[in-house]
C-alpha cells in the first residue's frame, strides 16, 4: 500500500488539528480555568469592598449618633443638675431647713475641684451586675458635687419632713449622712448637690 500525495496533504492536515487540539487540552484550557478563578476572586474582593464601605457608612453614623446623644444627654443634665456657686449651695440648704422650722446652727459648704466619682446605688441592678464581675459600668461624667455638713435643732417631725421632701423633690441632692441626737433635737446632716459643668 501506497501513500498518495493526496493521502500525506489529509495526514499532515489531521496531524495539525490533533496538535491543535492538543494545545488547546494542555495549554488553553487551564488558562482559561485560571482566568474563571480570577474573575470570581474579582467579583468576591467586589462584594468585600461593598461590605466594608457599607461598615464605613455605619460606623461614621453610628458616631455622629453617639456625638448627638452625648450632647442631649448634657443638656439633660444641666437642667437636672444646675452648675451652682458657694452662697447657691448655701442658700438652697438654708431654705430648705428654715422651710421646715429647723433652727440652723452651722452651715459648711465646700465646692469640688474635680468631677466626682459616682457610683451606681449598691442595691441597684447595674451595681449588682459591677459586683458579680459581669461588665465594667462607669457612672454619669461631667458631674459636680458640692459637699454640705450642717448643723440643726428642731423637732423629730420637722427632721423626718425635711429628708422626705429632699428625697422626694430633689433630685440633684443627695443625703450622703444623717445623725440625730433625740434629746437635744440636734441634727447633723451631711448632703451632696449635684451639678453638671
Amino acid at each position: 500500500m501506497t501513500i498518495t500525495e493526496s493521502d500525506k496533504r489529509l495526514l499532515s492536515f489531521l496531524a495539525a488539528v490533533l496538535l491543535l487540539l492538543l494545545l488547546a487540552f494542555l495549554v488553553l484550557r487551564p488558562l482559561a480555568d485560571k482566568n474563571s478563578d480570577l474573575k470570581r476572586q474579582i467579583t468576591a474582593a467586589k462584594d468585600q469592598e461593598v461590605v466594608m464601605d457599607l461598615g464605613a457608612a455605619l460606623a461614621e453614623d453610628a458616631g455622629t449618633v453617639e456625638e448627638e446623644t452625648g450632647e442631649q444627654l448634657e443638656e439633660t443634665l444641666k437642667r437636672y443638675y444646675q452648675n451652682l456657686q458657694s452662697q447657691d449651695a448655701e442658700k438652697m440648704v438654708t431654705t430648705l431647713l428654715l422651710n421646715h422650722r429647723m433652727q440652723i446652727k452651722n452651715l459648711t459648704v465646700t465646692m469640688p475641684d474635680t468631677k466626682s466619682d459616682l457610683k451606681w446605688y449598691q442595691y441597684s441592678e447595674k451595681a449588682a451586675t459591677e459586683i458579680a464581675g459581669e461588665e465594667k459600668i462607669e457612672g454619669q461624667t461631667g458631674i459636680y458635687a458640692v459637699r454640705v455638713l450642717g448643723g440643726a435643732e428642731g423637732s423629730r417631725a420637722d427632721m423626718l419632713a425635711l429628708l422626705t421632701d429632699i428625697s422626694e423633690n430633689y433630685p440633684a441632692i443627695s443625703i450622703a449622712a444623717v445623725e440625730w441626737v433625740e434629746n437635744t433635737g440636734s441634727l447633723t446632716l451631711t448632703l451632696e448637690i449635684y451639678m453638671c459643668k
